[in-house]
């Protein structure tokens, strides 16, 4: 059985998605929505990085216990920092400039 490449709900997304689009181009809509992703993977970034869990969470502002909290699944990162996260994962190197103050 071949799997689908788009579903009805991605589909209804990638339409709503598009009306949003001709709304701000029409001058209907301002600004853009931010998509923070429901779940991140904290483990994958903070090795991407190649940093231990205290030299991810001092470099980032995190506390040591969330990092391992989230990492072993006792917790998920609430909606800003799942933000920060995604952010680190696709710029890390602009987060760190901003971070640091340059």
């Amino acid at each position: 059985m071949r799997d689908k490449a788009m579903d009805e709900v991605d589909f209804q997304n990638l339409l709503a998605g598009m009306g949003d689009v001709a709304a701000y181009r029409r001058g209907g809509q301002e600004g853009f929505v931010v998509h923070v992703p429901s779940r991140v993977d904290v483990k994958a970034i903070r090795t991407a990085r190649r940093l231990s869990q205290e030299g991810f969470a001092r470099t980032y502002g995190f506390s040591v216990a969330a990092v391992r909290d989230w990492e072993q699944g006792r917790r998920q990162p609430e909606r800003a920092a799942r933000l920060l996260l995604a952010m680190i994962d696709r710029a890390p190197d602009t987060v760190e400039k901003v971070m640091r103050g340059i």
